[in-house]
């Protein structure tokens, strides 16, 4: 029977069932956000430009979880903020692109669909400015990111919001990928309450060793002191076999 004991660090499982609220709060989440609370993606990094990197880092690996439906959402940064590295890049690769051939395409593409080549056929190159933090600050946009990135002792720090999810697969993407980190606090509260438990034990067995010692001193035989203590430890051994035979955990 006490092989048979099942020790949890869920705390979950130690709320009362209310299916019928649990199924409410389902419906509810569905209709406001597929975010699952509590669980994120952080990156830290000491400057917002490494920080985007890092970002557009996680972002690409999100996206191939959620093709492979390993994750059914996320929500970044990326693309409303990206690095100014990446907009570079952008930048040169479409003034590359910006050919007499694919003007002429475009106005076919234009005239396809009825829309007017003489207002929207030219193609204008996009310049070489960039989009820094400090001018997406001053968006309206900045709104639909608040709360997503801040600075804190000299650190940045993003959250890309995480919707259901299979969180091995999450942290196995993200392994390779420094000052990037899976936060979950029910797995962080599980852990906590797993450490609690293991050191619980070990004060139980001091206990147990303490007492055994006082009743020696006080009796000077040990076999007295084991007899004197053995209701007790029978009593409690018991408790936990039945609890083992009849499946709590």
């Amino acid at each position: 029977a006490w092989t048979q004991v099942q020790w949890t660090d869920d705390m979950g499982k130690l709320s009362p069932e209310l299916s019928s609220l649990k199924a409410e709060d389902k419906a509810v989440r569905n209709l406001l956000s597929s975010v699952e609370p509590g669980r994120f993606v952080l990156v830290k990094a000491n400057d917002f430009e490494t920080a985007l990197q890092r970002n557009e880092a996680v972002a690409k690996q999100l996206q191939s979880l959620k093709e492979a439906d390993d994750l059914n959402a996320y929500y970044s940064l990326y693309p409303w903020l990206a690095s100014q590295q990446l907009q570079q890049q952008n930048i040169t690769a479409l003034t590359a692109a910006m050919t007499e051939k694919h003007q002429l395409m475009w106005q076919q593409a234009l005239a396809k669909a009825g829309l007017s080549v003489e207002k929207l056929g030219q193609l204008k190159p996009v310049g070489e400015k960039v989009l820094t933090p400090e001018a997406f600050e001053a968006t309206p946009y900045k709104h639909e990111l608040a709360g997503q990135y801040f600075e804190e002792n000299g650190q940045v720090l993003m959250m890309t919001w995480l919707g259901m999810h299979d969180a091995e697969s999450v942290r196995e993407a993200l392994s390779g990928l420094q000052g990037v980190s899976y936060k979950s606090q029910k797995d962080m509260v599980n852990a906590q309450a797993g450490v609690y438990r293991e050191q619980t034990l070990q004060v139980l067995g001091l206990g147990v060793c303490a007492i055994i010692l006082l009743l020696l001193m006080r009796f000077g035989n040990l076999l007295t002191a084991m007899n004197v203590l053995l209701p007790a430890l029978v009593a409690t051994l018991w408790v936990v076999a039945m609890w083992g035979l009849l499946g709590v955990a």
